[in-house]
């Protein structure tokens, strides 16, 4: 069973990095990730998975991959994120395993809503987003209220497969859901 532990240096840690820092990059500079890198990272997890695993390996990472498209899937649908977002979380499932994949994913969007928050900050827009806020929640609990869906702003973007690579280096080097004393799962 195909499992990436914090800290542990393998061939599926190797690839990691490498596919981490090749999208942070593209998804940076071009605001793409390519498809060769991302079928390049589900093709090596599978093929690891089932050398070190057996069937049993090969499952896992057949589930991690499942486990992204379950996570981020519906967000591509949506047209919140891209298909590379997807498939890059994809090859991590299926190098890291489930677990490692469901952590990435969810250390990827505060990582991705760390930025925003500094983002927004920056561009002095912060205010304006937090009575946007403030009035979509208002609205969804006062039925007296119209529920204001608001309209997303095209000039505050950023790339996220950024924050899925800083996530995935993050996660292989040290789970800070640990440090923090979250227990995701029991």
């Amino acid at each position: 069973m195909q499992t990436l532990i914090p800290g542990e240096i393998n061939i599926a840690s190797l690839v990691i990095g490498l596919i981490a820092a090749i999208s942070f990059y593209t998804d940076l500079a071009h605001r793409k990730i390519y498809n060769a890198v991302t079928v390049f990272g589900m093709l090596t997890g599978l093929g690891l998975a089932a050398v070190s695993g057996g069937f049993s390996g090969f499952i896992s990472a057949i589930l991690g991959m499942g486990i992204a498209i379950l996570m981020f899937g519906w967000l591509f649908v949506f047209r919140v994120l891209g298909a590379g977002d997807v498939k890059l979380l994809m090859a991590f499932g299926a190098l890291g395993g489930v677990r490692y994949c469901a952590e990435t994913a969810i250390l990827s969007l505060i990582v991705a809503a760390a930025f925003g928050v500094v983002q927004l900050i920056y561009l002095g827009k912060m205010r304006m987003f937090a009575q946007k806020l403030k009035r979509f929640f208002l609205g969804l609990f006062f039925k007296e209220l119209v529920f204001d869906l608001p309209p997303a702003d095209p000039s505050i973007t950023f790339p996220f497969g950024v924050a899925m690579a800083i996530a995935s280096m993050w996660m292989m080097l040290e789970n800070p859901f640990i440090r923090w004393g979250i227990a995701l799962w029991s």
